[in-house]
């Protein structure tokens, strides 16, 4: 018995040597720890992306009485404090998540599809090849305000270049429905050339057929046909039309106008650099690796002064041969 014993416990055993540096306890706890920092970085994002728009939004209300002084008469229209607001957040929160997805070990492939989610949750839209030169500019350091600027500028000169046809388009309109319109309209082109406006009167006849089968309810007029033919009577106006409503955050209305306008206010103003510093300032204090989990990597590198005593995988490993109590 002593003998089997012995074999068994003491033969080819490995002799006890003191590890002072490697504390298995602690470097759990630390692994649990880090664990619960990671899985609460997306609500970070959510609440500091939250606090940009709304900052935004703040920040765009000073311009009310401007942005209505601005409107023709007869086209009041309150301006939308939040949209203007959106339209430069979607921007911020597209460069911030260069760094964020590498927190996050998300894929290169994947970072695209995680912004757009985070976006939808904040009720923002932006085309994916904006989205990819924003992550691009990220990567490449330009700094964030130089790359918002143009983006904003461009977004003014878009409206005003669309205006007059809008204008004239709106007057028997789709309503709800004209983004819609747009769409159908886009599908009619070939190899990415011009809208088919022969198949204007089909494109509307589908539509109000659509609306009636699928909402119960007439859109647009009798006449409405008539009136895009008369609209669009050329392919530069169709264009023009395409082009208002290939901006995600355009609704289609006047009240486009007052949104251009209030971002040329905020620009001239130096209200985007500020929002733009604002917004900065705060993905350090929330979202950046020191915020979030630095410290759990640091506490954990400490509890671990010589991983090659013993590595992680010893603990999965452990994990896996524990799995339940012991037989």
């Amino acid at each position: 018995m002593a003998d089997a014993a012995s074999n068994k416990w003491l033969k080819g055993s490995k002799p006890w040597s003191q590890e002072p540096s490697w504390e298995p306890d602690e470097y759990m706890v630390r692994v649990h720890e880090l664990n619960q920092i990671r899985s609460s970085l997306n609500q970070a994002f959510e609440s500091a992306d939250c606090d940009v728009r709304g900052e935004g939004k703040g920040l765009s209300s000073q311009y009310e009485k401007a942005i209505l002084k601005a409107e023709p008469t007869g086209t009041y229209m309150n301006p939308d404090h939040e949209v203007i607001s959106k339209v430069i957040t979607r921007y911020i929160v597209s460069y911030h998540f260069y760094q964020r997805a590498r927190l996050q070990d998300i894929e290169e492939k994947s970072v695209v599809a995680r912004v757009k989610a985070q976006l939808t949750y904040l009720g923002i839209e932006i085309h994916d090849q904006e989205l990819a030169e924003t992550l691009e500019a990220a990567a490449n350091k330009t700094p964030l305000l130089k790359v918002i600027e143009p983006k904003l500028r461009a977004f003014i000169k878009v409206m005003a270049e669309t205006k007059p046809i809008l204008y004239e388009y709106i007057t028997d309109s789709f309503g709800r429905f004209d983004k819609d319109f747009y769409e159908r309209l886009d599908g009619t082109r070939v190899n990415g050339g011009p809208v088919d406006r022969t198949k204007l009167e089909e494109v509307v006849k589908g539509l109000q057929k659509y609306v009636q089968d699928t909402c119960g309810y007439e859109t647009g007029k009798a006449t409405t046909a008539a009136h895009v033919k008369r609209v669009f009577d050329t392919d530069e106006k169709m264009a023009l039309f395409m082009k208002r409503y290939h901006e995600p955050m355009a609704n289609g209305e006047r009240n486009d106008d007052n949104t251009a306008k209030g971002l040329e206010l905020m620009l001239e103003n130096g209200d985007v650099k500020k929002l733009v510093d604002f917004a900065v300032k705060l993905e350090e204090e929330k979202c950046s690796w020191k915020a979030t989990i630095g410290p759990g990597i640091q506490a954990l590198s400490k509890a671990e002064k010589e991983p090659t005593k013993q590595d992680f995988d010893k603990v999965l490993r452990y994990a896996k041969d524990h799995s339940g109590p012991p037989s």
